[in-house]
């Protein structure tokens, strides 16, 4: 501990305990708790100022003035949230809170106006959302509604609500703080409103919306010039979106000079600018305007705002790895490091430090991954820097999976997600350049633990709304825990996270100390999700399970192969698993191949969606996309007879089996056309892990799958006609038994063809079974 501290706390202790002992016996006297409640404020630290604290709320519940009681726990847990100790700060404002119910509502909303601001402060917009909610209840008995109601309360409500991805709600609450400014004829709040708009706007993809709100911002008459300056900023960035380049390029080049009283809106907009000039094709100039927006940043000094510096410097990167300067790249995403976190140097993701709010924007992540892309472009021919730039990608990963871990609110989530498809591409890619450097095992191993990340990642995304509302079935005292789990884990972030800001030195029992009251925090949290994932079994079955590729080759059975894709930027990366080899290969990916996909499922759906469509040119379609489709993901090798397919992204979404091995020339049948399901029999899964864990639900035995290939009905004549019909159009089904039966050969179960695949036979044994599979091909 720092020796000024020291003397402080030694000095403030002296005056706690001098004005604590000035406590009479009798401790009703009013005059005395007033004194102790006037010296609250300017006692320090925090520690010093509990004694009195304490003293002065004693006296106040004597003389029974339950307002003053609770001030002085608020007053207590201001000092604890001013030295970055909101753990300590939130208990005393639940102590303050404990009787809420006697409290007038404007004191009670105040108590939770403050604490909601330290749920803020931790990142927890749920519980801030709660008690900005119970604040805004507190005041609805004014009337009418104040604007400082407006500006501390609504207007903060509205953004917990935004964070939690409540767009609706949040629009609402914006809207009626509008109200309450134009009521008391209050300009700057009005204008702070419609700002806030235009922003909910612009991030729910409502541009033009967005541009005339923020443009009835900067209509209003009197309207403080940093204000109009943050409302123009927002504007041009708006225009930008809409591709209204030069009018934003005009208004952020003049703005930069209007700017010029304050540094830091100078520097938004310069680095505004620089993304507008890198869209108009002139990164020279876009260059400059970074360089000057990170100049700017950084003349504030020990107060320059380092996320800000981080997301310019990676935006100066990604501007000069598209510019093909890697070196110049590599310096600015180090740049953004070093000012981000400052020494900020881990070698593995053990290192990583623990400040979780500095990566909420993916500020972090960003410049891991930049650093690796471009020690990735710089090492084509250097294994050193390649080895580096899979290390950087790694963190960068494992930044991500720190955040969902800190993080869990399903709709954040989902934006996490949404920032690995790029970092993932860019980390296979060079783990592929690697391998074919130097082939070995540990580089293929690498290159299947990317591809796994890829799919988990999809499938995440996929399950993301469905575990939320599972986990919302879980009894009440369950969900409880899980959040108080949480805001544990958040609290003790933001401490760490406000040490490194302040500057301030921990020594190692203070560092011991923490990362013990983490390590609890973190068992109780596997401990719960492993009692959850036991009462919410077996509907979890299908998500991501991690799996090493050497216990994927030992359970593969003989003449079966696994075709794995990962979705990469500009290639297809795969790789082929048997029990005796991994191979690796990639392809270029056409930037229209998810269209393509869509695109041929279409074909195959459409004489079903529109049954008067022309049947020929629907063939060719057909015909054309399915063998483009093939040449473009099939690996040219020899493959198994049984391939069990493991797609990613788009791929997911594309019927393998009925792509074609040929081009055909003319039109033949459907049933003559070379399906790949004529060569191979194919199973699907979401991933090798998920493959891997349902070796283990679903296996061979007479509960595993009920199998069916139905008959169609025999052709019946109409009432009114008198002629046969069959309601569909289509012929009779040649490959579902095929089908069924190379799928029974696999799964096992029970098998049910033709006239025994019946309503009444299927409802006898559907209940005995795990899986059910219709085969319909025709």
């Amino acid at each position: 501990m720092r020796p000024d501290r020291c003397w402080w706390i030694i000095c403030g202790w002296g005056i706690g305990m001098l004005l604590a002992a000035a406590l009479p016996a009798q401790a009703c006297d009013e005059a005395v708790a007033d004194s102790l409640y006037a010296e609250l404020s300017s006692l320090r630290p925090a520690s010093v100022r509990e004694p009195v604290a304490r003293q002065a709320a004693a006296a106040y519940a004597c003389l029974d003035n339950p307002s003053r009681w609770a001030n002085c726990y608020k007053y207590l847990s201001r000092g604890y949230a001013e030295e970055g100790n909101l753990s300590q700060a939130i208990a005393w404002m639940d102590t303050a809170l404990h009787r809420a119910e006697t409290l007038p509502p404007k004191v009670a909303a105040g108590l939770y106006m403050f604490r909601a601001s330290y749920w803020e402060q931790a990142g927890l917009y749920g519980p801030a959302a709660e008690d900005y909610e119970a604040a805004r209840q507190g005041v609805l008995t004014e009337s009418p509604l104040k604007a400082s109601s407006a500006r501390y309360i609504y207007k903060p409500l509205a953004n917990a609500h935004t964070r939690l991805g409540d767009y609706e709600k949040a629009e609402t609450l914006l809207l009626e703080a509008r109200q309450i400014f134009q009521d008391w004829d209050d300009i700057q709040g009005e204008g702070e409103v419609l700002n806030d708009l235009g922003l909910l706007l612009r991030t729910t993809g409502q541009l033009t919306a967005a541009r005339d709100t923020l443009a009835r911002g900067l209509a209003l008459p009197g309207l403080a010039p940093h204000t109009r300056l943050i409302l123009r900023i927002n504007q041009a960035e708006v225009w930008a979106d809409l591709r209204e380049l030069e009018g934003a390029r005009r208004s952020l080049q003049s703005l930069v000079k209007e700017a010029e009283a304050w540094p830091e809106l100078q520097a938004a907009a310069q680095a505004a600018l620089g993304s507008v000039l890198a869209e108009l094709g002139q990164p020279l100039a876009a260059r400059a305007a970074y360089e000057a927006a990170i100049a700017t940043y950084q003349s504030a000094g020990a107060q320059a705002p380092h996320r800000q510096l981080g997301k310019t410097f990676a935006a100066l990167g990604e501007l000069q790895l598209e510019s093909n300067q890697p070196a110049r790249a590599l310096e600015s995403y180090q740049q953004g490091l070093r000012w981000l976190l400052p020494g900020f140097a881990p070698s593995a993701p053990a290192d990583l430090p623990e400040a979780e709010q500095l990566f909420a924007e993916n500020t972090l992540s960003t410049l891991l991954t930049g650093k690796g892309k471009a020690l990735h472009r710089l090492g084509t021919q250097h294994p050193e820097r390649l080895d580096a730039a899979l290390a950087h990608l790694e963190l960068a990963l494992a930044t991500e999976t720190r955040l969902e871990e800190t993080y869990l609110y399903p709709s954040a989530a989902a934006a996490w997600l949404d920032a690995r498809f790029d970092l993932i591409g860019a980390a296979l890619a060079a783990a592929y350049d690697r391998w074919e450097q130097a082939p070995s095992r540990p580089h293929l191993e690498a290159i299947f633990h990317y591809s796994e990340a890829g799919k988990a990642t999809w499938l995440r995304r996929a399950l993301a709304d469905r575990r939320a509302q599972q986990q919302a079935k879980l009894p009440a005292d369950w969900q409880a825990e899980k959040r108080r789990i949480e805001r544990a884990l958040a609290l003790l972030a933001h401490e760490r996270q406000h040490a490194r800001e302040q500057g301030l030195t921990w020594t190692e029992s203070d560092h011991l100390a923490w990362q013990q009251k983490r390590e609890r925090w973190l068992t109780a949290r596997q401990a719960w999700e492993a009692k959850a994932r036991r009462q919410l079994s077996p509907q979890n079955r299908d998500e991501e399970v991690s799996v090493a590729l050497t216990t994927i080759q030992g359970q593969l059975p003989p003449e079966t192969a696994m075709l794995s894709y990962a979705w990469g930027p500009k290639q297809l990366f795969g790789l082929v698993i048997s029990a005796e080899a991994v191979t690796p290969f990639r392809l270029a990916r056409s930037p229209c191949l998810g269209q393509d996909i869509q695109a041929f499922r279409e074909s195959i759906y459409a004489p079903y969606l529109n049954p008067m469509a022309p049947g020929d040119s629907l063939n060719r379609i057909y015909q054309r996309l399915g063998y483009q489709l093939f040449e473009a993901i099939w690996p040219e090798m020899e493959l198994p007879r049984h391939l069990i397919i493991l797609p990613d992204g788009p791929l997911g979404y594309l019927p393998f089996g009925a792509l074609l091995t040929q081009l055909v020339d003319g039109q033949p049948e459907p049933a003559h056309l070379p399906y790949l399901l004529k060569i191979h029999s194919l199973t699907q899964a979401f991933s090798a892990g998920s493959w891997y864990a349902s070796q283990e639900y679903f296996v061979p035995a007479p509960e595993g799958q009920l199998t069916l290939a139905p008959a169609y009905p025999p052709l019946a004549a109409t009432e009114s006609t008198g002629q046969a019909h069959r309601r569909d159009a289509l012929g009779s089904l040649a490959y579902n038994t095929l089908e069924a039966e190379a799928i029974y050969g696999q799964m096992g179960g029970k098998l049910l063809v033709g006239s025994e695949a019946r309503p009444e036979q299927f409802l006898e044994y559907a209940p005995r079974y795990r899986w059910l599979h219709f085969s319909g091909h025709a």
